[in-house]
């Protein structure tokens, strides 16, 4: 099963660390500066309401959508003998192609993110009820499925959809946008590649400490966070870039690198900025995952208006970038 990542602008620094810098561009992993990201459309099975990242939203490629097996190949390289970093997991001891598509469904979001001109990456949470269902499916049912997951509307509440077009019509008025905004409509899938189908449990958790005399945990080994945001392998990059600065000015002062404070120097860092995702997203999670009218009406309207708030949107994807 291949699996891909969602690497933001803050992980661009990377590439100046030798794991990263190893790496040639032609081996996959986007050098410095190129394009390879995407655009992100983000729209809910429950009504109308989306919200939309493009060229006008940013001035840089938000992010580029990675093969694991790639970022891995840069990652084995030697690491510093004086510390041991815990980074083996939450168990831890082209351009026709270019939106990346995602649809809360009242069972999980579903999401499509573009590899090539003809190949997505499908990451496709919902309950373990259904996901027994879809792993018994054909190749072929499979497809039908996620299509209807994509595309049927038997979710969607009439009244809250004629709220919501007159919300839309108030904000047009309110805030009208320069030039007609045109709805791109997501893809259809035709066929999945044989053999490539996988599934692992989702879940939240966070590590009480990340680090101890000579020890550093990073990555899933320190926080596990559910996927809608593509933001897991972001902040494992962000605990290594962070890690890297730590021990770099350790060496600097000539202090010993694994000693706990200046460990503690990374968790702190670190922390406050990983518990704060990992709160955003598990309530971003459990707000779209109810169906209880008043709630989907709510969520509808915000995001609507998040959506025609060019400064706010800026300030997301800001955060989303790292």
């Amino acid at each position: 099963v291949t699996q891909v990542s969602d690497v933001n602008k803050a992980s661009d620094h990377l590439y100046h660390v030798p794991v990263f810098t190893s790496l040639p561009a032609t081996e996959g992993f986007p050098a410095p500066g190129e394009a390879g990201g995407a655009e992100r459309e983000v729209w809910e099975a429950c009504s109308e309401a989306m919200i939309t990242f493009d060229e006008h939203d940013q001035s840089e490629v938000l992010a580029h959508i990675v093969e694991n097996d790639v970022i891995l190949h840069a990652l084995k390289e030697q690491v510093p003998a004086h510390v041991e970093i815990g980074a083996d997991g939450a168990k831890s001891l082209a351009v026709d192609n270019t939106v990346a598509w995602q649809r809360f469904l009242p069972t999980g979001p579903v999401a499509l993110l573009p590899l090539s001109n003809d190949r997505s990456s499908l990451v496709w949470s919902t309950t373990k009820e259904q996901a027994q269902k879809l792993h018994q499916l054909t190749d072929e049912e499979f497809t039908d499925a996620l299509n209807r997951a994509i595309w049927d509307e038997s979710s969607s509440n009439e009244i809250i959809r004629t709220v919501h077009e007159r919300w839309m019509t108030l904000l047009e008025t309110i805030a009208p946008r320069s030039g007609a905004a045109v709805r791109q409509l997501p893809p259809s899938v035709c066929a999945i590649v044989p053999g490539t189908r996988g599934s692992f449990p989702l879940g939240l958790g966070h590590a009480v400490h990340y680090v101890a005399p000579r020890v550093a945990l990073i990555g899933d080994a320190a926080h596990r966070i559910h996927p809608l945001a593509g933001q897991g392998v972001n902040l494992g990059f962000g605990d290594v870039a962070t890690l890297t600065d730590t021990l770099q000015n350790a060496v600097l002062i000539g202090a010993d690198i694994g000693d706990e404070q200046i460990l503690h120097q990374y968790e702190s860092e670190r922390q406050r900025h990983n518990v704060a995702t990992l709160a955003t997203i598990d309530g971003l999670y459990r707000l779209y995952n109810s169906t209880a009218p008043p709630l989907v009406l709510l969520r509808s309207l915000g995001l609507s208006a998040v959506n025609i708030m060019a400064p706010l949107k800026r300030q997301l994807m800001a955060h989303a970038e790292g």
